[in-house]
This record gives structure tokens, C-alpha cells and sequence, in this order.
């Protein structure tokens, strides 16, 4: 496959079928695009090779192989890629494959990763959309804004510099760092959020929820789990906490009320079973 002078960060699209991909970016002035056969002795996999083409015009290169039909029918062949892509760091990239996983070391632009079964897993990325049917996701971290969901997976995110929207459906959730606000949806597993710069809104039908709060409002709930919270030092909390089934504690000692100068955070917590607890964190 071709190799481009790229002496500035490019835009780079995949859109693939069934394919393994390995993206890294890098001080280069290059872009280097590698396919090749994820079995070679599968003649299904050399032939879906060959007719994958990467063509870079103006600036954004785009790789591309046959439509998703050619890979449907009853057959054990597997018509499979493996792809790498070597280029600038700062480059954005958006990879969709319709099954496979995708990776991506070094530092991206802003990027957008889809894939219907398979594994994400980032470095650091600019603004991010991710997306997997069935898979787990990994992001190292993100500068900028982040919209990420996984129908059934572990997602897990270690620091977001922007605000974040997560849908879980089945599966735990665990952010390690948010500098803005989140919101996090889960039917089917637990919530963690390390620490939060802004508003939490997190709610799991079936799982426990806990998170670190350090101003804004935020809501914490949970049908059948328990809730745990913890707040920064100098921060002052307005709680409203309920369970059905359950004890709420609060390990917070009692002070006068914050001055208007004063970091303070209000919290709305609620579990049908399971405890709650707040603590300082």
C-alpha cells in the first residue's frame, strides 16, 4: 500500500466491513497505509485485501473496501483485513467497521470510532465519539467533548477534558476524571466517576453508583444498588437522600451555612435498594 508526504496533520477515513484496526499517530511527515489478509491462507481474506484502496486527496485520506453485502452469506469465510495506519500526531480520524477492533496509540485530533462488534481502545484523542454494539472500550483521555456508548461492554475512560455523555447498557462504567459535566445511562451495571469538575447526573437501573463531586447539582440514582459519594475538601453539600430499602450516612461533619464565596455542591440521591453514603473525599 501507498505511503503520502503528510507534513501537517491530515483527516483520515475508514469505512471497512470486517477488519482489525491499528491506527498511530506520531512526529512524522508521513502517512504510511498497511492491509493485508488477517489469515492468508484464507483465499476469502486475500481477495478482500486486494480490493482495499487508500486515496489521499487534499488533505483527508480515505481507505476503503467492498460493501458490507459481499460479506453476508452461510459460508465459515471470514473476508477479514488487517489495517494499520501510520501518521502525524494531531490527526483526526473517524474508523467505522461493521465488526473488528479498533485501536489508536499516540495523540489524535478529533475523532470518531464506530464499531458493531468489537473492542475500542485509545490513547488521547481531541473531541471524541465512540460507539460499539458489542464490545468493551478504552480511552486513555480525552481533550475535549465525549459522547460514548456501548451496548453491552466495559467502558472505561481515564480522564475527559470537556464535558461527557455515556450510555452503558449492559456493562460497568468507570471515568476516572471529568473537568466538566457528565451524564451517564446504564440499565445493567455499576457507575464510577473519580472525580467530577461539574454536574453528575448518573442513573443504573441495576447496579451501584458512586462518584466524587466537587460543585453543581447533581443526581445520583440508582433501582437496586447502593450509592456512594464523595465530596472534595472545601466544598460544602446541600443533601436530599432517599431509599426504600436501605440506610442513608452521612460521614460529613455539620457546618454553618457555606458564605456566597464559598464551593458548594448540591446532591439528589436515590436508591430503592441499597444504602447510601456520603463522605468526604
Amino acid at each position: 500500500m501507498p505511503e503520502f508526504d503528510t507534513p501537517a496533520p491530515i483527516t483520515a477515513v475508514v469505512e471497512l466491513a470486517v477488519a482489525s484496526v491499528r491506527v498511530t499517530a506520531s512526529d512524522r511527515a508521513t502517512t504510511a497505509v498497511h492491509v493485508r489478509p488477517t489469515n492468508p491462507a484464507d483465499d476469502s481474506d486475500v481477495k478482500i485485501a486486494a480490493q482495499v484502496t487508500a486515496e489521499l486527496v487534499d488533505g483527508e485520506l480515505r481507505v476503503t473496501g467492498p460493501r458490507a453485502w459481499i460479506y453476508v452469506d452461510l459460508t465459515r469465510k471470514s473476508r477479514s483485513v488487517d489495517l494499520a495506519i501510520d501518521l502525524p500526531a494531531g490527526s483526526a480520524v473517524t474508523a467505522t467497521v461493521q465488526a473488528g477492533n479498533l485501536r489508536a496509540t499516540g495523540l489524535l485530533g478529533e475523532c470518531s470510532f464506530k464499531t458493531g462488534v468489537g473492542d475500542i481502545t485509545l490513547d488521547r484523542t481531541g473531541p471524541l465519539r465512540l460507539h460499539t454494539a458489542i464490545g468493551h472500550a478504552a480511552v486513555t483521555a480525552v481533550d475535549g467533548d465525549a459522547d460514548l456508548h456501548t451496548s453491552s461492554g466495559r467502558l472505561v475512560v481515564g480522564e475527559i477534558r470537556g464535558s461527557a455523555q455515556v450510555k452503558n447498557s449492559n456493562g460497568p462504567t468507570r471515568v476516572d476524571e471529568v473537568t466538566g459535566d457528565i451524564r451517564v445511562r446504564s440499565a445493567n451495571g455499576d457507575i464510577e466517576i473519580g472525580r467530577a469538575g461539574g454536574v453528575v447526573d448518573a442513573k443504573s437501573a441495576n447496579g451501584h453508583v458512586k462518584a466524587v463531586l466537587t460543585q453543581g447539582s447533581s443526581v445520583l440514582e440508582s433501582g437496586m444498588g447502593d450509592i456512594e459519594v464523595g465530596v472534595v475538601a472545601g466544598t460544602s453539600l446541600w443533601l436530599d437522600a432517599r431509599t426504600g430499602h436501605g440506610r442513608v450516612e452521612s460521614l460529613l461533619d455539620d457546618v454553618p451555612a457555606p458564605d456566597a464565596a464559598d464551593r458548594t455542591a448540591g446532591l439528589r440521591a436515590r436508591t430503592a435498594y441499597g444504602d447510601i453514603t456520603v463522605r468526604r473525599a
